[in-house]
């Protein structure tokens, strides 16, 4: 599908999603989260500290990640808090994909929203090792930080999620990924399901099209 024509397609959706709840976005007070959670992610929380500086009105985290790494997506979250701190609203949205680390992130949001088929996905800390010598000292001690790291997330998804507790941690141990729709019958009113999202003109139903393009 070309981006004209999808465009189109998006344009004439107005009329059929006119009675769902579609999330209106303001394209200069939102962030990307997408790729890979890493040191990179540092730009995206000094972006956000500075909106929030410069206007107490909502800001809009659009996520499609796998994941990445713990230590950089906790630092973003605190960035997260010290906003909500000031007094701003955080809504955030997934358009493909929020997993991992990235649910993490979506987890701590004020608002969160999901397109139909977004997928989500929680679980615990993983380590790859690397042409590494590991000895069995390190190897325990490795260990205890994974169980350390993994009751804190428990603590911190389980304290919104509120699920039921075998399915958290069967989910949680085997890698399950939900539908939005699947989730909200394990945790309701977690996330609000939307046929997408709007910049006040045009409805945005496609992931693949970047907001702006949609005007002004």
């Amino acid at each position: 599908m070309n981006w004209s024509i999808s465009l189109m397609f998006a344009l004439l959706s107005t009329v059929s999603f006119a009675a769902a709840p579609v999330l209106d976005v303001d394209p200069d007070r939102r962030i990307f989260i997408q790729g890979m959670v890493n040191k990179n992610i540092l730009t995206q929380a000094e972006d956000m500290i500075s909106m929030a500086y410069q206007s107490k009105d909502p800001i809009y985290l659009q996520i499609n990640s796998f994941g990445g790494q713990i230590a950089w997506g906790d630092t973003f979250i605190d960035a997260m808090h010290m906003a909500k701190r000031m007094g701003v609203k955080l809504k955030c949205y997934v358009t493909v994909a929020a997993a991992s680390m990235a649910f993490s992130i979506l987890n701590a949001c004020d608002e969160r929203y999901a397109f139909k088929n977004s997928k989500l996905l929680f679980h615990g800390a993983r380590l790859q090792v690397f042409m590494a010598i590991i000895t069995e000292e390190i190897a325990l001690e490795v260990a205890n930080r994974l169980h350390e790291t993994n009751s804190k997330i428990r603590v911190i998804l389980q304290e919104t999620l509120n699920m039921n507790p075998e399915v958290f941690d069967r989910a949680f141990k085997n890698d399950r990924w939900w539908l939005p729709s699947e989730l909200l019958s394990q945790s309701p009113n977690w996330l609000t399901v939307i046929p997408g999202v709007t910049n006040g003109k045009h409805l945005f139903v496609n992931p693949a099209i970047p907001l702006h393009k949609l005007g002004n």
